[in-house]
């Protein structure tokens, strides 16, 4: 089954040598855009030209109150949570405390590491896809057993329709919905005259 194509953006807020270089690869993989920035302001501008599905951000670069106000924005205006990758240092005393509220999903540590950036987000991104896959085919099923459900349902009603036209056409059913008057009641000759027969009328 044809999946439609989704292109996911990222948005890099580090230094001019490590943005540039991520900015570069990033922009290099099929299905992914991506943009740098060297500041949390420039950040909070880019946001609505990236509408990110993507944050990385430079360790120690933005301070973590900027970090979480580039994030809200990224998510306001996606509706949704947007997963956020640290590199280019270890996570900080100071940030380890934060790191669920701030949705830090990854931290590349060390020396900058583009494959290993690059890596990093293709996996996000192919647990996405196979997640929106998934999803897809169950509604593809879900829907092949509403028809197959109708198909049944009206299949039922056109034959219980036509035996009940069957039954109606033989000469010995009657048809009491009709404003045809079922035929008098014969006497009971074997009844003694005078006596009600069985359907409470007299015998003459």
């Amino acid at each position: 089954m044809a999946t439609e194509s989704i292109t996911h953006g990222v948005l890099v807020v580090a230094s001019e040598v490590i943005g540039v270089e991520a900015a570069r690869l990033l922009g290099e993989q099929p299905g992914l855009r991506s943009k740098a920035v060297s500041g949390a302001r420039q950040a909070l501008a880019a946001v609505g030209q990236v509408n990110p599905h993507i944050l990385v951000f430079e360790a120690g670069l933005v301070p973590v109150p900027a970090m979480q106000a580039v994030k809200n924005m990224a998510e306001l205006a996606a509706s949704r949570p947007v997963p956020l990758i640290m590199v280019g240092g270890p996570l900080s005393a100071a940030l380890e405390p934060q790191r669920q509220a701030l949705g830090i999903v990854q931290v590349l540590d060390g020396a900058f590491n583009g494959a290993a950036l690059v890596e990093a987000i293709k996996a996000l991104v192919e647990k996405w896809e196979q997640a929106r896959r998934e999803s897809q085919v169950r509604k593809a099923k879900q829907m092949q057993i509403q028809e197959r459900l109708r198909s049944a349902s009206n299949k039922y009603m056109a034959m219980s329709e036509e035996a009940a036209k069957q039954r109606l056409s033989q000469p010995d059913v009657q048809d009491f919905a009709s404003d045809d008057i079922a035929p008098a009641v014969e006497p009971d000759p074997n009844k003694p005259p005078d006596e009600p027969t069985w359907d409470g009328s007299k015998t003459v």
